[in-house]
């Protein structure tokens, strides 16, 4: 399973160029936070995080009672890879905003940080 994942999202990659990922999971089932560490597990594997923004999305945070994944674990999971976490609620507009916000925000950073690193390879590279 997880070579296909790996496979998947390599070919992906390839494919597109992403300069962000968005990795969501539901805090009302714990399959899909497990789900979510395993994508961090492949985009780390594949060098991709480092090399590209990724934000950790938790959604459906308004489902308090229902919730399986608390907030505190979402957080040490993002801690723990070095990527961007917010919580949010698609339901209820809870923080939308300031995701897509945070996307385009790292998306811009992506593009400057490639344009850096493609100059200093240059300057590097042997005559």
């Amino acid at each position: 399973m997880a070579d296909t994942c790996l496979v998947l999202v390599e070919n992906f990659c390839q494919t597109y160029h992403p300069d962000v990922f968005v990795i969501v999971y539901s805090v009302i089932e714990r399959k899909t936070f497990k789900t979510a560490e395993d994508m961090l597990k492949i985009l780390w594997d594949s060098k991709y995080i480092g090399e590209k923004a990724v934000i950790l999305v938790a959604n459906k945070a308004d489902l308090e009672r229902r919730r399986q994944v608390t907030h505190s674990d979402g957080k040490k999971l993002a801690y723990a890879w070095g990527v961007k976490f917010v919580e949010t609620s698609v339901g209820l507009v809870y923080k939308t905003d300031e995701l897509l916000v945070g996307i385009a925000r790292q998306a811009g950073l992506n593009k400057k940080r490639n344009k850096l690193l493609q100059k200093k390879q240059k300057k590097m590279a042997p005559i």
